[in-house]
Order: structure tokens, then sequence, then C-alpha cells
């Protein structure tokens, strides 16, 4: 879970302003979480970006560049975890 500051204040000004969301059970706080998602999803554009990510991204991508068999596909991924395997 994200500890900076930014964070911490969105959650106290949800709870402030949508007490309700607290009393939602599991299923639909995770319902409310996907719906939310595609709503942010269909306008990648304005979704901020912070420096530390971009430059995260830049370092990932020069990993890549430098030996790109280390890359596995998302397939590879999911299977890898599913299974429990490091």
């Amino acid at each position: 879970m994200l500890k900076d500051p930014p964070y911490r204040t969105l959650v106290e000004m949800i709870k402030e302003k949508i007490p309700e969301v607290q009393k939602l059970s599991t299923a639909d706080k995770f319902a409310l979480a996907v719906e939310l998602w595609d709503e942010l999803s269909s306008n990648p554009d304005e979704i901020p970006v912070s420096e530390e990510q971009l430059k995260e991204l830049d370092r990932r991508f020069e990993e890549y560049r430098r030996d790109p068999n280390k890359v596995v596909t998302w397939e590879e991924a999911k299977a890898k975890v599913r299974s429990g395997r490091r």
C-alpha cells in the first residue's frame, strides 16, 4: 500500500466526503474500484504520472534494452505466480 502523504490525504478525503464507502461490502468496494478504473482508463492521457514513475519506466526499459531475453510474457508471469514459483 502507498505510504506517501498525498495517498493518505486522498483516503481521508474519501472518508470525509463519501463515508458510505466504508459501509460497502468487500464485493461492492471491488465493483466500485472496477467502475472507477474503467472510467479512468477511458482517458489515459488524463492520469497523472510522477517523475519517479517515469524514471522507473526508463530504468526498466534500459534494462530490457541491455538484455531482452529477461522479458517474460504476461501469460508466463501469471502462470508463474499461480504456480507459486519464483
